[in-house]
């Protein structure tokens, strides 16, 4: 969704083909700039972005989709650089944690990861179901799970090799069911993710 603060609209016109004599120009229409103002868009995008904050403060009271006004902005933000960027600046700040660590060689410090949305995206489903304008629907969320293609988060997977290479017990934690243990590991090793130490499921 873009949005616009100005169309501006330029209308001239060249005497290129005239006789001199003939040309005056005070006939003629000077370039003519027409400004629109859209303040309803540029409102929208301010309320979208500050429930969006909310969400992410954890300040908002339990809701159910996203507003249907902000149905655009939620889907620029998850598919263009935004989300991209917001991603890869916490996983940078994870890796410069991870390497700060004074790891004790014992084998007992451990980095734990979440699965969905931190390991795996499930964007693909949430952008079949308007990014969040649908009430989440768990029986068809297990559907999507059992497909076993959730892509990798490729920001994420680099932070978990990181981890891996400096020597941390790796322990994935999800809210998926147990009934589901088999198509996660499938799905997280054809994502690229190997050698944890343990898998928790619900």
């Amino acid at each position: 969704m873009i949005f616009l603060k100005k169309i501006l609209i330029f209308l001239s016109i060249l005497p290129l083909a005239l006789p001199q004599e003939i040309f005056d120009p005070d006939t003629f229409p000077r370039p003519l700039i027409i400004e629109i103002n859209e303040p309803h868009l540029k409102e929208v995008q301010l309320q979208c972005t500050s429930w969006r904050v909310a969400v992410e403060a954890n300040n908002l009271s339990p809701w159910k989709k996203i507003p249907e006004e902000c149905g655009d902005y939620v889907r620029e933000y998850m598919t263009h650089k935004g989300y991209e960027i917001d991603l890869q600046r916490v996983c940078n700040e994870a890796g410069i944690y991870a390497r700060s660590v004074n790891m004790s060689g014992d084998g007992k410090i451990a980095w734990i990861f979440d699965v969905d949305e931190t390991l795996l995206s499930n964007l693909p489903y949430y952008a079949d179901r308007g990014y969040g304008l649908e009430i989440f629907d768990s029986t068809k969320f297990d559907e999507w799970v059992e497909m076993g293609m959730a892509p990798a988060i490729d920001s994420s997977l680099k932070v978990y090799e990181e981890v891996l290479s400096l020597e941390f017990k790796v322990i994935l934690l999800t809210g998926r069911s147990e009934r589901h243990r088999s198509i996660t590991i499938d799905n997280l090793l054809q994502a690229g993710f190997r050698d944890w130490d343990k898998l928790i499921l619900r």
